[in-house]
């Protein structure tokens, strides 16, 4: 039953531009460094910190030191890339926002000292298949059709990725003939009741549980989509009470679709306040 019903919300919404917007990232797993290893030996690691490979900035890929303990604010963020009449398919990623006085490090390999840094980072996971095969969350529910990718990436990649799916939703009102000028916003911030220590602990489950995954984890429409890791690592920090817990039908649905997964945070008390994109001072001047 689960299943048919988010089938018919795929078919009604029609998922135009799906793939267009997906490519903007780069795909490259992220990857835990150990302190051992010859690429951070080099590196003069501030307390707190881990170093994580396949960072994506500005379409290249770094290792980043990532102030894990000192994390001050997280964000659910939402990007709408298709709109039906009844219903919208969207991704679902997790952004960290660091102090000013504690950013990410990112390293190139041939230079000991940082390249550039960063006030916060995005974890998303994205489908991976072989080059030239775009994705379709139709073909998304058959087993083996797509593997999952997990993925850091700065705030520039991720106001490039919002705008992306923007200008995703204009075209294809103009392609349907409407209006552009109502046109909602695709991105959304729901910032995550944690304190600091639950934010490391919430940024630390999902880039382990991504490094230990690498590419070998199948990617589902339904039930292994780009919210799954999103809630399991919630759950992880914060077990919900059994007053906060929601049906187990209701539960699997909303995960299934991530555009609704906001009710889930609000459902379990987690919702702390909601923020268009474009309200986020850190991302005005994303650059």
């Amino acid at each position: 039953m689960r299943h048919l019903f988010v089938l018919l919300a795929l078919m009604l919404s029609g998922a135009y531009g799906a793939d267009e917007a997906l490519d903007l990232d780069k795909k490259h797993p992220l990857q835990i460094v150990a302190a051992t290893a010859p690429e951070a030996a080099v590196i003069a690691r501030r307390a707190g910190t881990i170093l994580v490979g396949n960072f994506n900035h500005k379409g290249k890929t770094y290792l980043a030191e990532v102030p894990i303990e000192s994390l001050q604010r997280s964000f659910l963020v939402i990007s709408d890339f298709a709109r039906g009449r009844w219903t919208r398919i969207a991704h679902a990623g997790v952004f960290f926002e660091t102090p000013l006085n504690l950013p990410v490090r990112l390293y190139s390999l041939d230079n000991p000292s940082p390249v550039q840094e960063l006030p916060g980072f995005m974890y998303s996971l994205y489908f991976a298949a072989p080059e030239g095969v775009e994705y379709d969350p139709r073909e998304g529910m058959k087993d083996g059709a797509y593997q999952s990718t997990h993925t850091l990436k700065s705030p520039r990649e991720l106001a490039l990725y919002a705008r992306a799916c923007d200008a995703l939703l204009k075209k294809a009102a103009e392609g349907a003939g409407k209006s552009t000028k109502d046109i909602k916003p695709s991105t959304l911030l729901y910032e995550i009741d944690f304190n600091p220590n639950e934010n490391g602990n919430f940024a630390r489950v999902l880039i382990e549980k991504g490094s230990a995954a690498g590419t070998s984890q199948p990617y589902n429409t339904l039930c292994k989509n780009c919210s799954h890791p999103i809630f399991a690592a919630l759950e992880q920090v914060r077990p919900p009470s059994l007053l906060r817990k929601c049906p187990l039908l209701l539960t699997q649905l909303v995960k299934a679709t991530p555009a609704r997964s906001p009710i889930l945070l609000f459902t379990r008390g987690l919702l702390r306040r909601k923020l268009a994109f474009e309200d986020h001072p850190l991302f005005q001047r994303a650059k």
